[in-house]
């Protein structure tokens, strides 16, 4: 047996020639095998290097279809900023043109406003001529000419009738007058905020109950009438009681003027934070495409229905929305033909109303409480100041059978020339005088030791209370006068001033 020696020689021997042909063949075969390996990543890749290259083709084209897209996209949005400065510049010309069209539409409206204001008190100086004079007649005719004449023919008992009618008549369309020239400033005012509010607390319960008063009258002759529905809860506010009584009054008569037969019913109710006023009627009612109109300037809805047309110059509820809507409140109205109206309102139960509140305007009358009447005129000297010969025969006319000695002075120097002589125990003021006005006589009356504690009242056509008092006048009436209120003022006046001197009096030790 051969030896492990043996065999291990044996192998060694076979690293012959056969042994590096065997490792010939098979490195010839390795080296084929990678060839053949490599030549596949060279297909490989070639492929892949085919594919990348049609990738970048197509990703130039679409690169290039880009960029004519973002060409085309630069073209049109050059396009759009042209169009857009285009718009733009017709935009600020449609602006520049609104502009101008809203300053011409004010300032026709103010001119409006101002003109209506001026003709307005314009219109005042003779109406408050024509009216006090009528009531002058109808006053003497009465109490003088009809008592003398009697009744013993009937002819000049009918003429005198029909005298005293026409009077009548006169007097009445004066106060229409004064009405619809008092809407017409209370208009022009609110519209340019000169407008005085009296900002008080208010009871509504007694603003309906005084409007309910002073319209009595307008249901005397027509089977209507009047019924008050008030809530016991109702809260106080905040407002201009007078205003607010101008308001109801106004929507009271509203409701009476529209209904023939039936009754007008004036509600107050709380809901929420808001008293709720409604004035019902049982009239004629509104057709639901006027609903929108009615409280616009200048407009009256009317109807066939009635015989007789409403007359006014639409402001009555105009003046009432803006009323209401100072005091933050709304105003409505529902309706439907033939089933009557509820115009409505509301006022906050909280108000905070724009602005301070006015100062309280009282005359000196009604800041002092006298405990004895007056002596009626007893030798009284007045000064009656007015430029206009009518309206000073007028109130001569009123005060002379009082038995004052009255003094005349037309104008603002020859006033204080008078005052200066005659020392006149109270004075009737216009403003509107020729050469100095009557706010530059009343200061300098105030300044003069003589005049410093004479009462004044202005009697104007100017609606400026609030100026007037702040001024020294002791009271103020507006034209057309009310001959007995000023009366009763002008007694209130002379007995306060008649008291004040009383009080100042030294009284001599025991």
């Amino acid at each position: 047996m051969p030896t492990a020696g043996s065999g291990y020689r044996g192998e060694c021997n076979m690293s012959g020639p056969q042994h590096d042909h065997r490792e010939k063949m098979r490195s010839r075969h390795e080296l084929e095998q990678e060839n053949a390996l490599f030549y596949q990543e060279i297909m490989v890749a070639r492929r892949a290097s085919d594919i990348t290259a049609s990738l970048v083709v197509e990703q130039f084209k679409k690169m290039e279809e880009i960029l004519h897209q973002l060409e085309d996209n630069l073209t049109t949005q050059h396009e759009l900023r042209k169009q857009l400065a285009e718009k733009l510049q017709e935009v600020e010309e449609q602006k520049h043109k609104l502009a101008q069209a809203r300053n011409a539409a004010e300032a026709a409206n103010a001119a409006k406003s101002a003109f209506l204001a001026s003709t307005s008190h314009e219109l005042r100086t003779p109406l408050t001529s024509v009216l006090g004079f009528a009531r002058i007649i109808q006053k003497r005719f009465e109490q003088v000419i009809v008592p003398a004449i009697g009744d013993k023919d009937h002819k000049i008992e009918r003429a005198t009738r029909q005298i005293n009618d026409n009077l009548g008549i006169i007097v009445e369309e004066g106060e229409r007058l004064t009405k619809l020239i008092n809407n017409v400033l209370d208009l022009a005012k609110i519209e340019s905020g000169r407008i005085e509010w009296k900002i008080e607390p208010v009871s509504i319960a007694e603003v309906i109950e005084r409007s309910a008063a002073a319209t009595t009258s307008l249901f005397q002759d027509k089977p209507v009438f009047l019924e008050l529905d008030l809530a016991d809860d109702l809260p106080p506010l905040t407002g201009d009681r007078d205003r607010l009584v101008q308001v109801v009054i106004n929507l009271i008569a509203n409701g009476v003027k529209f209904t023939q037969e039936g009754s007008v019913t004036c509600q107050a109710r709380r809901e929420n934070d808001e008293i709720v006023v409604r004035v019902i009627d049982t009239g004629i009612g509104i057709a639901e495409a006027d609903h929108q109109h009615v409280f616009e300037n200048f407009t009256q809805v009317t109807t066939d229905t009635l015989a007789d047309k409403p007359s006014g110059t639409g402001l009555g509820l105009a003046i009432c929305k803006q009323i209401i809507e100072h005091h933050h409140g709304r105003i409505w109205v529902e309706s439907e033909l033939g089933k009557g109206s509820v115009f409505a309102f509301t006022l906050p139960t909280r108000s905070e109303m724009a602005g301070q509140p006015a100062p309280a305007m009282r005359s000196a009358a009604a800041k002092r409480e006298l405990d004895q009447e007056s002596d009626r005129g007893k030798g009284k000297t007045l000064l009656i100041v007015d430029d206009e010969a009518n309206i000073r025969e007028l109130i001569r006319q009123e005060l002379a059978p009082q038995g004052y000695r009255l003094l005349c002075a037309d104008n603002g120097e020859a006033a204080l020339r008078v005052a200066e002589k005659n020392r006149p125990d109270l004075i009737l003021l216009d403003l509107m005088l020729p050469g100095i006005n009557g706010y530059e006589v009343l200061a300098e009356l105030r300044k003069r030791p003589a005049s410093k504690q004479t009462p004044i009242i202005i009697v104007s056509i100017l609606e400026d209370k609030e100026k007037g008092y702040a001024s020294g006048a002791d009271s103020y009436f507006t034209k057309p006068i009310n001959a007995q209120a000023l009366l009763t003022e002008i007694e209130n006046l002379l007995g306060t001033a008649r008291q004040r001197k009383t009080d100042q009096t030294p009284v001599d030790g025991p």
